[in-house]
């Protein structure tokens, strides 16, 4: 249709034309042209307006970081379908005089700022490990720095990888490229009983995680079970190293054995995969520090993807992060998830244990290994032997962060090297108590 329209003015156009005296045919282009511009640009973005809120509000994600993220660098992981939990009130109180392309750019544009998306990072002065801020621009070396994170065919040109994550990526990596936060939606969260279920990580065994001081008279459990398992036994769960529950699989699905009892549990409705049982602890309420989660005997197949602890006679709980486990400690719960890694590295710091590769190729073959964590030794590339007087790091100070002017001071205790965590780009110059001194690439 567009080009049938396309055709059909030109035709009309040119017998218009053929009607008029000669020296009035240049006129009538020049207005055409302007008014083929104007019709094109009906549909650009450029026109298609919406509230300023969309890019001037400070949701409560940016708020949150604004005031702990400091220079650490912060990552979205969020599904396309989350939306902010307050869309109705902002087509309600923006988005009456509105259009409705206008109104769907509304709510586009909450979801992109309250994930802190594209580049947002640049305007709270935040520090973002996607999008423009990643690295400089998305250079070729950011883009080959994705490839860690992302399976090849979905890495982004463009530098933006929180839209092709779909799961947070191992602290070891949160911590090379200095991410201390992560944002999370909470789509796959449940609540049962009245009662709500964390389930952003699942644990099968070795997971040990503090508990929220909070008075329970039950264990609530949500457990991630494949079906055709019969007989495997799954996981034990301990508070304050004593056994609470025993989960393996029956026929019918896991079955729990706690509080002296065999509890068949229910399937959570609407999310195949998933049960729920609740364990009974002791008729009084009673507080607990830690739980552990700990194979049991058999093939296992059981993973523990949430808990909460529960007093029946007051009908409340408190959800217990097993992201914990994974190093993530949850700082906000709203409509996002803000969680703060644990083990990250700060953007600069002292090592003395480096290994050399020979190429950026190599580098990355060394950092993909599942071995290697960044925060006991660090790569060089182009460098022609690797050294390690101790491993591990010692965190320096940095005394000022400009655009074009970066100074740091640390206390080398042994002969070593100053990393900053910042995209390695040409033009740079490096100086130690005011001597030029070799700018390598880590």
């Amino acid at each position: 249709l567009t080009i049938v329209g396309w055709l059909a003015t030109g035709l009309a156009f040119t017998g218009a034309v053929s009607l008029l005296p000669a020296r009035a045919a240049p006129a009538a282009a020049v207005g055409l042209l302007v008014a083929e511009l104007f019709v094109a640009s009906q549909r650009l973005p450029y026109n298609l307006t919406t509230a300023p809120y969309v890019y001037e509000a400070q949701r409560r994600s940016t708020q949150v970081l604004t005031q702990v993220a400091g220079l650490n660098r912060y990552l979205s992981v969020c599904d396309p379908e989350f939306d902010a939990g307050d869309m109705g009130d902002l087509i309600s109180t923006l988005g009456r005089e509105l259009s409705a392309d206008g109104q769907y750019g509304l709510l586009v544009g909450a979801k992109s700022t309250e994930v802190l998306s594209r580049d947002l990072a640049l305007k709270w002065g935040l520090y973002a490990l996607d999008g423009y801020d990643g690295g400089v621009l998305p250079t070729a070396d950011h883009t080959a720095f994705q490839s860690l994170f992302l399976p090849a065919e979905r890495v982004a040109a463009d530098g933006r990888m929180s839209e092709a994550l779909e799961e947070v990526p191992a602290d070891r990596l949160l911590a090379l490229a200095s991410v201390g936060y992560v944002l999370q939606d909470r789509l796959e969260d449940v609540w049962l009983e009245g009662i709500y279920y964390d389930l952003s990580v699942e644990v099968s065994s070795g997971a040990e995680v503090s508990v929220p001081d909070f008075p329970a008279t039950d264990l609530g459990l949500v457990l991630a079970a494949p079906q055709d398992a019969p007989g495997s036994e799954g996981i034990r769960i301990t508070l304050d190293d004593r056994l609470v529950a025993e989960a393996r699989m029956g026929s019918e699905g896991p079955v729990v054995v706690g509080g002296g009892t065999n509890i068949a549990a229910e399937p959570v409705p609407g999310r195949p995969g998933l049960w729920y049982a609740k364990v009974p602890l002791s008729p009084a309420p009673g507080h607990y520090t830690d739980l552990g989660v700990q194979p049991a005997p058999g093939d296992g197949g059981i993973a523990l993807a949430g808990a909460s602890l529960i007093n029946s006679a007051a009908g409340t709980g408190a959800p217990i992060a097993l992201s914990q486990a994974a190093g993530l400690v949850p700082v906000h719960l709203g409509d996002l998830r803000v969680s703060r890694v644990e083990r990250t590295l700060p953007r600069a710091y002292f090592t003395s244990c480096v290994t050399a590769a020979s190429d950026q190729a190599s580098a990355l073959d060394l950092l993909r290994d599942p071995g290697f964590d960044p925060r006991r030794e660090t790569v060089l590339v182009g460098e022609a032997g690797s050294r390690c007087e101790e491993e591990g790091w010692l965190e320096a100070q940095v005394v000022a962060y400009e655009p074009e002017r970066v100074v740091i001071e640390v206390d080398a205790p042994r002969p070593g090297y100053l990393v900053l965590t910042d995209s390695y780009y040409p033009g740079w110059q490096a100086m130690v108590d005011g001597a030029a001194t070799t700018l390598l690439r880590a």
